[in-house]
């Protein structure tokens, strides 16, 4: 999944820019807990296509990569070790609540768990739209008056 999707979304944000390919990765990872959650209503049928979850986990190291492009496009070049870092951070923190997760799937259910999951993804999914796309700004500044040349 991981170099299917890699094929796609490099040279898509080389083309359009790393925002669009955020959010269209991020909406696929929005789609497996729900994709999961669906093939489990379908018994043995819905096992069969059980490996259609793996392929999409494909995308999660697609979606560290463009996340880490992305800031370093938006960032200062001498400020990119620190918002690299601190986005390591953000991405590891989910990590320390797997535990927690854990247990409420034991108390509660894996479809409750993996509806929270993913509607904290839709929540991020929804929020790239209030993203900046660096390379439109720099693309309109070009054409803008701010480059004519005085005489």
């Amino acid at each position: 999944g991981t170099a299917l999707f890699a094929l796609i979304a490099g040279p898509l944000a080389d083309w359009k820019g790393n925002r669009l390919v955020l959010r269209m990765l991020l909406l696929g990872i929005f789609s497996m807990p729900v994709l999961a959650i669906t093939i489990a209503q379908f018994g043995d049928v819905g096992a069969r296509f059980y490996f259609l979850l793996f392929v999409l986990v494909g995308m999660t190291p697609i979606t560290f990569k463009t996340l880490n492009n992305y800031t370093l496009e938006i960032a200062d070049r001498e400020q990119h070790p620190r918002y690299l870092s601190t986005l390591s951070l953000c991405i590891a923190a989910p990590v320390m609540f797997a535990p927690l997760a854990g247990l409420l799937v034991s108390v509660t259910s894996f479809e409750t768990v993996f509806i929270g999951v993913a509607s904290l993804v839709l929540i991020g999914w929804l929020l790239t739209f209030s993203l900046d796309e660096p390379r439109q700004s720099v693309a309109s500044a070009a054409t803008g008056p701010s480059l004519e040349m005085d005489e």
